[in-house]
């Protein structure tokens, strides 16, 4: 910026592939990136016809990967177009684990996160950093958002990713020679998104669920609230009722996860 273009400065950027001396629209660039995309929902539907069948029969189930799959994409273009010197760590990239972990499989969460992170590393192709932490902090995610049924574990989770992005910017800073104050901002502002993807994710869990019809463990802990009118009125109503279901519903549980 505010620097004087030569011709040899012109010749460099024509070189480097830098210059955009097309009129109109590029339709070679855009042509690349939707084939890199459907090899990219390619490889996923491969794998989701694999190993997660009755996801991939769903047409719930896809309507949600997708919708949370463009949201995330979405959220790393406003990133990048907005705050273009710190988009790869104020990316919120971590929802779509932390979401699907909770609302499908953990594979299905770990699977898509490495989709997202090849897709989105297409914008931030010159910054390893944000895919190394997109790949690992995604993963951690999934694994700890999964089956959760306390709003707590998820916040957990959030302090989980955003001091893995602390280690993980550290250590890449000293790999590329950052100077300290760099690594302090970078590092302080990762630490942040991890909050902030878990808090968004979240507030998103009971919109979804409405517009998707899907329950999760945190749903049901909201249908099983002794408070519930119809429980109470059982209660009152039909009390060996209330109290053979509880206990029906206890061997159930002690069942399940024996198996």
């Amino acid at each position: 910026k505010d620097d004087i273009v030569t011709e040899d400065k012109i010749d460099v950027l024509r070189t480097i592939g830098y210059l955009d001396e097309n009129n109109g629209l590029d339709y070679m660039f855009l042509g690349s990136v939707l084939i890199l995309l459907l090899l990219l929902w390619g490889v996923l539907a491969t794998f989701m016809k694999s190993f997660t069948q009755k996801s991939f029969n769903s047409r719930n189930e896809l309507m949600l990967i997708a919708s949370i799959m463009v949201l995330t994409i979405f959220l790393a273009w406003m990133a990048k177009n907005f705050f273009p010197d710190y988009a790869p760590y104020i990316t919120i990239g971590f929802i779509a684990p932390v979401l699907l972990a909770i609302f499908l499989e953990i594979q299905l969460a770990v699977m898509v996160n490495l989709i997202i992170t090849m897709a989105v590393s297409v914008m931030f192709k010159d910054n390893l950093t944000f895919i190394i932490m997109l790949v690992i902090n995604g993963t951690i995610a999934a694994f700890l958002s999964a089956n959760a049924s306390q709003r707590r574990r998820i916040s957990l989770a959030g302090l989980a990713i955003g001091a893995a992005n602390i280690f993980i910017i550290f250590c890449m800073g000293v790999i590329e020679k950052k100077d300290w104050p760099t690594l302090l901002n970078e590092s302080g502002i990762a630490f942040l998104n991890g909050i902030l993807s878990v808090i968004l994710a979240i507030g998103l869990l009971p919109f979804l669920e409405s517009i998707f019809n899907m329950i999760t463990p945190l749903k049901l802990l909201e249908l099983g609230d002794p408070n519930h009118p119809l429980l109470k009125r059982l209660l009152m109503e039909a009390p060996g009722t209330y109290h053979h279901s509880l206990m029906v519903g206890n061997l159930a549980e002690v069942g399940t996860r024996a198996i």
